[in-house]
């Protein structure tokens, strides 16, 4: 059976749409708030891309992927090559977690907006085809939020963006697999050592038959002391995860950066 052709008037419809939306809200860098073109895939100006601190740029941790100064026979850095980084195989992230990264993730999680999930989708789809080419991911997950009001108006962010990375990377997306068993304090209000245990056992696998045996593509916003990629990384693996391989928006550098 042949595919319906388009209706033209419903065609000429959506473009007036799209106008009129561009219209009312121009599409704006996700970095500086610069009005960019209409019909600008991605957003990001060309004075941003180019200040950005891109951790592929950067000497890192062949596990954490956090940057590093030196390193021994293996590039780790210290908490890795200590064995502290259980459960997950590795973690990439975009960019350093600097004055302007965290700006713009702060107004994603307020605003949530389309445009924003899609420029982040961008990088981290480029980091998949960098980091991970020759591996085959049989779904894509996320972190859970920490708490309820992390949902704005029914709308977890971090769905957003996984949906925007699955089109991208023709991946499945498992919304809501993971899920919180307890409340936890949230983690941008602790210290380092406070991070590191206040996730612990506080993160399941919801189907566990989803899980069994699969290769894994874990997604979160941002990785500081990776506290929340090992539990989530534990509970995958508690539920027969084959392998689990994170991605992040951005990543730290020091200890005490939040």
């Amino acid at each position: 059976m042949k595919n319906p052709k388009p209706n033209p008037v419903c065609l000429a419809f959506a473009k007036i749409l799209t106008m009129a939306k561009h219209f009312f809200f121009p599409p704006e860098c996700v970095f500086c708030g610069r009005i960019m073109e209409i019909g600008t895939i991605s957003l990001i100006c060309p004075d941003c891309k180019a200040q950005l601190s891109f951790v592929s740029e950067k000497l890192c941790c062949e596990k954490c992927g956090k940057p590093i100064v030196s390193h021994g026979k293996r590039r780790l850095c210290y908490f890795c090559a200590e064995g502290k980084s259980h459960h997950f195989d590795r973690i990439v992230s975009a960019f350093e977690y600097t004055q302007s990264v965290r700006e713009s993730i702060v107004r994603y999680k307020v605003f949530g907006t389309e445009g924003y999930s899609k420029t982040y989708a961008d990088f981290l789809s480029q980091l998949v085809l960098e980091y991970y080419p020759h591996l085959t991911f049989d779904f894509i997950c996320c972190a859970p939020p920490h708490t309820k009001s992390s949902k704005k108006q029914g709308t977890d962010r971090m769905n957003l963006l996984c949906r925007a990375l699955s089109v991208r990377l023709k991946i499945p997306f498992e919304k809501d697999l993971l899920i919180k068993t307890r409340k936890t304090a949230k983690q941008t209000k602790l210290n380092y050592l406070e991070r590191l245990t206040n996730l612990k056992d506080s993160i399941l696998a919801d189907r566990p038959e989803a899980v069994r045996g699969k290769t894994v593509l874990l997604v979160d916003d941002v990785c500081t002391t990776r506290a929340t990629i090992m539990e989530c990384s534990r509970a995958l693996k508690a539920a027969g995860a084959k392998r689990v391989y994170a991605l992040t928006i951005a990543t730290t550098v020091k200890k005490n950066e939040s």
